[in-house]
């Protein structure tokens, strides 16, 4: 047993010195005899138990210095945990070196299919500004005699690349493990004339092939050019034709308002004419009853003018109404307006033609002029 102790104080005294993977496996297999030389300690002695029994504190110390959890076996564990934390400290690392070199090379590969992708989108966004430069002269297309004038500019649509100079990449700040100047040298040692010559042909291809298919949309625009005039015409007959109604309906009416002004004359003439008749034959009368030397006896009874509205259309009370608030009912609260009638505002603008000659200036409401006894 001291023999087993003592080899395993040299294995744990080289361990201290240097780890390596021999030693790892040494002291693995001498934890392994450890374990087995106790285990027969144990079968051992317990046929001669009495024997050794005086000896029995010696035998537990030496136990214990063997025992998983003594201090052999705990000093030997620990240095075989620092080693293979060690081990895999070691290979992360070597882990890291190898994603490291593996993202460069990755990232020193894509450098030039990277600046081909922005130069051929930047080419697509040229190649689509010129399309959408000749589409826009259909929109042009107004009138008919624009036709040939718009086929010429759509025709003489230079079909060169001219662009190309305006187009520069930089692949600064795009990767993380490739210097600037190593993306520079990439780029110088760039062929970038073939790249220039394969827009070119594009360009001019799909350029030259969309000219002759929007010069083929012409006829159409044409044609719908065409129907717009046809209906417009259409909307602008209907459109006069409505007019004349309206003005042949404006100067019916004005002519029937004409007639009615007349007719309405007329009969305040005759109307006039009759009271002054009445009153000539009146003072006729009171003249003959008379003493022919005695003085005229004049009539105790006197007689006045009244205005009465007659309102020939609902909007003449609108105005009737107006008139009221403009000169009086402004005055008043907002619950008395709310209970004032059309009929009483009538009254009051009867009263002040009466009494004012204040008159509503409205085709719509007429006075009627009458004679009354006051």
């Amino acid at each position: 047993m001291d023999k087993a102790t003592e080899y395993s104080n040299k294995v744990i005294d080289s361990g201290k010195a240097a780890m390596s993977d021999e030693l790892y496996n040494k002291m693995k297999n001498l934890i392994k005899k450890l374990n087995a030389t106790q285990k027969s300690m144990n079968e051992n002695r317990k046929p001669i138990t009495q024997i050794m029994d005086a000896l029995k504190k010696e035998f537990t110390e030496m136990e214990g210095k063997v025992s998983k959890n003594g201090d052999i076996q705990r000093k030997l564990n620990s240095m075989m945990q620092m080693y293979v934390d060690y081990l895999e400290k070691q290979r992360i690392a070597k882990e890291k070196e190898r994603e490291k070199i593996l993202k460069r090379n990755n990232e020193l590969s894509s450098i030039i299919p990277d600046m081909e992708y922005y130069y051929n989108q930047e080419f697509q966004n040229h190649l689509s500004n010129a399309k959408l430069e000749i589409q826009n002269y259909l929109y042009d297309l107004k009138e008919m005699s624009e036709e040939n004038e718009i086929k010429e500019k759509i025709k003489s649509y230079p079909v060169n690349y001219t662009k190309f100079s305006e187009i520069e990449w930089s692949g600064k700040g795009r990767y993380e493990f490739v210097k600037p100047e190593e993306i520079e040298k990439q780029v110088k040692n760039y062929n970038f004339q073939i790249l220039r010559n394969k827009f070119l042909e594009e360009f001019k291809n799909d350029i030259g092939v969309f000219k002759v298919e929007t010069i083929d949309k012409i006829p159409t625009i044409i044609s719908r050019i065409k129907e717009n005039e046809k209906i417009q015409k259409e909307k602008d007959a209907e459109k006069q034709a409505a007019l004349k109604k309206a003005q042949e309906e404006k100067d019916r009416k004005f002519k029937e308002e004409q007639e009615r002004k007349i007719k309405e004359d007329s009969l305040k003439k005759t109307e006039s004419a009759k009271i002054e008749s009445d009153m000539k034959f009146a003072e006729n009368s009171i003249k003959g009853t008379a003493s022919y030397n005695s003085e005229v006896v004049k009539s105790s009874i006197k007689t006045k003018y009244q205005y009465e509205i007659e309102v020939t259309d609902k909007t003449g009370y609108a105005k009737i109404f107006i008139f009221w608030f403009e000169n009086e009912g402004k005055k008043l609260s907002a619950d008395k307006i709310e209970k004032y009638t059309l009929g009483r505002a009538k009254k009051y603008a009867e009263k002040r033609a009466t009494d004012d000659e204040v008159f509503i200036e409205s085709e719509f409401v007429i006075y009627h002029k009458k004679v009354i006894g006051k």
